[in-house]
C-alpha cells in the first residue's frame, strides 16, 4: 500500500517491492525497478567471487545467460554495494536457487562400477549355482534314485555353497582401509563406494575460484618502487604483520606505505564485521576484494575510522569495466599548500598508470620515467604469473584551477571523470 515496512522473506509474493542497500540479502528472484551504482555478490550461484554492476534498464540484447542479464537479481545473492527498488518475479522453489535445490532433490542415485561389477558378479554366480543345483538335483532323484526330500536339500547345499558368504566383507575391508589412506592425505570421504570412483577416474572436471575456495582475499604483498613488503595473516581477522624481509613495518615508519593504505583503504566501500554471537568469523559488507585492503591497512596500524572522519567523502566514482577503476573525491582536514580536496584513484594497474606523472620514493614526489613504468609493469607481470591479483593506487590534489566547487553534485560523473 506505498508503504515502507519489513516483512519476513517466506511472505514475499510475486509483486512485491524490495527495497535493498549494501549488505542485503536477497531473499527472492526479482527485476530491478530503480537502482543507484547497484552491485551484487552472485558467488552462490555462478562462483564468481567478483560483484556484478546491476542496472535498471530494459535489455535488448539477446544472448545473456539468465545470471548475466543486468537488470535481474536473484534468490541467495547478496548486495555489494549501493542501493535499488526491485519487483519480486520468482519466489520459493520457483526461484533459479530453488531450481538448483530441486535438482539435488530428485537426482537419482547411480551405482559406482565397483557396485556395477558386484551386482554383475552376483547374478553371473546366482545363475551358475542355480543351475548346478538344479543339474544335481535330477541327478539325484533320476539316475541315483535318492529320496525326493533328501535331493533337494542335498541340491540346495551345493547352491549354498556356491555363494561366496566372505565376498561382502572383503569389499567392505578393502574399501575401508583405502578410506583411511585417504584420511591419512586430508581427504574426507563421505561414502565407501566414492573411493572405488576415485580410483577408477583418469580425468578431473574442477571449476575455478568462487567455488573452490572460500570467497575471501587477503592482501599477501605491497610494492613500492625502493621496497617490497609481505603481509602475513589470512582471511578478514586483522591479525598479521607487514614485514620488510624479516622486520615488521608499521605505517608510521614509512611515509610512502602509509600513504599507499590509506588510500587504497579511503578509496572503498566494504565494510569488515567482527564476529558477533555463536560465529567466529569476520564477515564483509560489500565487495571481497576491497575489505582486504582496509584489513591490511589496520594490520600496519592505519585507524581507517580516523581517516575517513579526517577526510570525509565528498564524492564517489564507482568502479567499471570501461574505466577499470574507482575514484573518490575526499576533503583535507588540514589544507595541503591551499589544496583542500584531494582524489584518490584504485584500479587496474595498466589503466591506472596511464593518468600518473609521478611516484612517490622515499617520502618525495619524482617524475614517473619511462623506466619507472617499466619497472612497475614488471612487478605486475611478476605478481600476476603468481596467480595473484593485482591492484594500482594513485592520488591527485585537486587545485582550485581544477574547478571542482564544494557542490560538486552540479557535476555529472563524465565531467569529473575527465577532471581525474
Amino acid at each position: 500500500d506505498s508503504q515502507e515496512q519489513q516483512i519476513l522473506a517466506e511472505d514475499l509474493v510475486p509483486g512485491d517491492i524490495m527495497i535493498l542497500e549494501e549488505g542485503d540479502k536477497i531473499s527472492a528472484d526479482a527485476r530491478v525497478i530503480m537502482s543507484s551504482d547497484l552491485q551484487v555478490n552472485q558467488s552462490t550461484l555462478t562462483g564468481e567471487s567478483n560483484p556484478v554492476r546491476k542496472i535498471c534498464d530494459p535489455i535488448l540484447k539477446e544472448g545473456f545467460s539468465r545470471y548475466e542479464i543486468p537488470n535481474l537479481i536473484f534468490t541467495g545473492t547478496s548486495v555489494a554495494s549501493g542501493t535499488a527498488k526491485a519487483v519480486v518475479i520468482a519466489t520459493g522453489m520457483e526461484t533459479e536457487f530453488g531450481k538448483i535445490a530441486n535438482l539435488t532433490q530428485t537426482m537419482k542415485e547411480e551405482q559406482s562400477p565397483l557396485e556395477k561389477e558386484l551386482d554383475k558378479l552376483t547374478k553371473q554366480i546366482s545363475i551358475i549355482a542355480i543351475t548346478i543345483g538344479v543339474l544335481f538335483f535330477a541327478a539325484a532323484v533320476l539316475f541315483v534314485k535318492r529320496p525326493f526330500a533328501q535331493s533337494f536339500i542335498f541340491s540346495l547345499g551345493m547352491i549354498v555353497a556356491f555363494i561366496p558368504e566372505g565376498l561382502l566383507p572383503t569389499v567392505t575391508l578393502s574399501l575401508a582401509m583405502a578410506v583411511q589412506r585417504m584420511a591419512k592425505e586430508h581427504a574426507l570421504v563421505k561414502k565407501l563406494s566414492a573411493v572405488e570412483t576415485l580410483g577408477c577416474t583418469t580425468v578431473i572436471c574442477s571449476d575455478k575460484t568462487g567455488t573452490l575456495t572460500k570467497n575471501e582475499m587477503t592482501v599477501s604483498h605491497l610494492w613500492l618502487p625502493d621496497q617490497e613488503f609481505t603481509v602475513t595473516g589470512l582471511g578478514y581477522a586483522p591479525e598479521g604483520k607487514i614485514l620488510a624481509g624479516k622486520r615488521e613495518v608499521k605505517a608510521a615508519d614509512s611515509g610512502d606505505l602509509s600513504l599507499l593504505l590509506t588510500a587504497a583503504s579511503l578509496c572503498s566501500n566494504a565494510r569488515v564485521v567482527p564476529p558477533e554471537g555463536e560465529s567466529e568469523h569476520y564477515t564483509v559488507l560489500g565487495d571481497p576484494t576491497e575489505a582486504c585492503l582496509g584489513v591490511a591497512a589496520q594490520k600496519a596500524g592505519v585507524d581507517i575510522e580516523k581517516q575517513a572522519a579526517l577526510k570525509p567523502r565528498l564524492r564517489e566514482l564507482p568502479f567499471d569495466s570501461r574505466r577499470k577503476r574507482m575514484s573518490t573525491i575526499n576533503q583535507l582536514e588540514r589544507p595541503v599548500n591551499g589544496i583542500r580536496r584531494i582524489a584518490y584513484i584504485k584500479g587496474s594497474p595498466k589503466e591506472v598508470m596511464e593518468l600518473c606523472t609521478g611516484i612517490h620514493i622515499n617520502g618525495r614526489r619524482e617524475d614517473l620515467t619511462d623506466e619507472r613504468r617499466a619497472e612497475i609493469m614488471a612487478a605486475n607481470d611478476r605478481y600476476a604469473g603468481n596467480g595473484l591479483r593485482v591492484l594500482a593506487v594513485a592520488y591527485r590534489l585537486l587545485s582550485p584551477d581544477d574547478n571542482l566547487p564544494s557542490a560538486l553534485s552540479a557535476y555529472t560523473p563524465e565531467i569529473i571523470e575527465q577532471k581525474l
